[in-house]
């Protein structure tokens, strides 16, 4: 018996795991996004509704100041995730510009006073899709 490992052997075994790597990548980050947008502290939605999904750019943009009239808003989040990654070099950006969701990150809100929530949501989207715990500092 003989395998012959040439160049054409390797190229198509190295096509194949990237293939898998990019799905589970894609996988971790729609999870990412959607927890974030869950789990952000909500009071009118800005920052809820700040949260941004991205293949290769990042995007700043900011939702308008919702005015509330005593009933909190939920407004749609800017961008919708869409996984299309083809290659290791693409890269998703979850994104939230908004000024005060550095803040609410920090514990601030009273309707979620646990600090560091974007980084336990990431980590727990990890987990949910890979079975794995990670340590985001």
């Amino acid at each position: 018996m003989s395998v012959e490992f040439n160049n054409k052997f390797i190229v198509s075994m190295l096509e194949g795991v990237e293939k898998e790597v990019i799905a589970e990548l894609d996988k971790v980050a729609m999870v990412a996004h959607a927890r974030l947008v869950s789990a952000t502290p909500v009071d009118t939605g800005q920052a809820r509704a700040g949260w941004n999904f991205t293949l290769n750019k990042v995007d700043k943009k900011i939702p308008p100041k919702v005015k509330s009239t005593g009933s909190v808003v939920y407004p749609a989040p800017n961008s919708k995730p869409d996984a299309k990654a083809k290659t290791f070099s693409d890269s998703y950006h979850i994104s939230n510009f908004v000024p005060h969701v550095t803040y609410l990150n920090q514990g601030s809100s009273s309707l979620n006073s646990e600090p560091k929530f974007v980084e336990r949501e990431i980590r727990l989207a990890i987990r949910d899709v890979t079975g794995k715990w990670v340590l985001i500092l």
